[in-house]
């Protein structure tokens, strides 16, 4: 009967840890199926046309208040100004962080986005750092020597930077994708094309130079040099002098 006492307690024992035991696999279960649940959520907003949309209409507000700053940059509003150009910066800082928590590896992986995304990182970057010296720069001028603030305002220049966010339109526009693509494609044929065009430039500069010096070589020595000979001079007088002609007559900046 001692025995038997023993094993029941025994029995109830490995019950009781039994039961703690599915118990903690059931909340890890849980949070687990809570965790994706999330993740999904947050993975079907990130993927929405309506995200999309709302940071498309976001890029083109933020290039025209761009401009608006520009424009009133010192003013009485620079206040009210500065604190909406904080709000973009927080705006596209949460759409880089839930794009790269969504795609995890891929952020940086994904040879279709990849260079989306570091684009992003780096305007983001970008934008933090002008905030930042705007913030440090409204109370330098009093404080810090003329140098100093020279360079400061040489750092300011980081705000044009902005502007180049625009051409994250690309991006949610399909057909402006498609033709960045294939412009991108056609480069190789376009280097080709001028590679050609620099060869027949070449060709050309290095008759019209022996030409040239020919035509001069024949003068009598010690006699002035005549209006005529000292254009030629000008435009042909060596090879390279004579390429910028020609390419100044083909892209239309002289006349022939």
């Amino acid at each position: 009967s001692m025995v038997a006492l023993h094993w029941d307690q025994k029995d109830k024992q490995l019950q009781e840890l039994a039961k703690k035991a599915s118990q903690q696999e059931l909340t890890i279960f849980t949070s687990s199926a809570s965790a994706s649940q999330n993740e999904s959520c947050l993975r079907q907003l990130v993927v929405s046309s309506i995200f999309e949309g709302f940071f498309a209409a976001v890029v083109v507000t933020n290039a025209l208040f761009v401009g608006v700053q520009a424009d009133h940059a010192g003013g009485p509003s620079s206040g009210a100004l500065r604190a909406v150009s904080l709000s973009y910066t927080v705006l596209f800082t949460v759409e880089v962080v839930l794009r790269a928590v969504v795609h995890g590896k891929q952020f940086v992986l994904d040879p279709k986005q990849r260079l989306w995304n570091l684009f992003d990182t780096f305007m983001v970057a970008a934008s933090v750092a002008d905030d930042l010296i705007q913030g440090f720069f409204s109370n330098a001028e009093r404080s810090y020597s003329a140098g100093q603030v020279r360079i400061l305002r040489a750092l300011r220049l980081t705000r044009l930077i902005r502007i180049v966010r625009v051409a994250k339109l690309i991006r949610f526009i399909r057909p402006l994708r498609m033709f960045v693509h294939q412009l991108v494609a056609t480069m190789n044929s376009f280097l080709c094309g001028l590679l050609l065009m620099l060869m027949v430039i070449y060709l050309f500069s290095v008759y019209f130079t022996q030409i040239v010096r020919s035509h001069l070589a024949d003068l009598p020595v010690g006699t002035d040099t005549p209006h005529n000979e000292g254009i030629l001079m000008e435009y042909w007088a060596s090879v390279p002098r004579s390429m910028f002609t020609l390419y100044k007559a083909i892209t239309g900046g002289i006349s022939w």
